[in-house]
């Protein structure tokens, strides 16, 4: 199932140029926690190659997330 509706564990999934993705690949990360309409994702390489980092993403319900 794919949709709006984030849940802890499940991949999120950002276009291309979402939040600073690729422009022509895109993105994903995890999410790690769901507060409201905000969650806190991991992700790998989005500060740089081979590095695991962290955020917090407003309006969670406009992302994707693979369930």
């Amino acid at each position: 199932v794919v949709n709006h509706t984030p849940h802890v564990g499940r991949a999120i999934s950002f276009l291309p140029g979402q939040l600073n993705a690729d422009s022509t690949y895109g993105h994903v990360g995890v999410v790690e926690s769901v507060s409201g309409n905000t969650i806190t994702i991991s992700e790998m390489n989005y500060k740089g190659p081979y590095i695991v980092s962290y955020r917090t993403i407003s309006n969670a319900s406009q992302y994707w997330y693979v369930h």
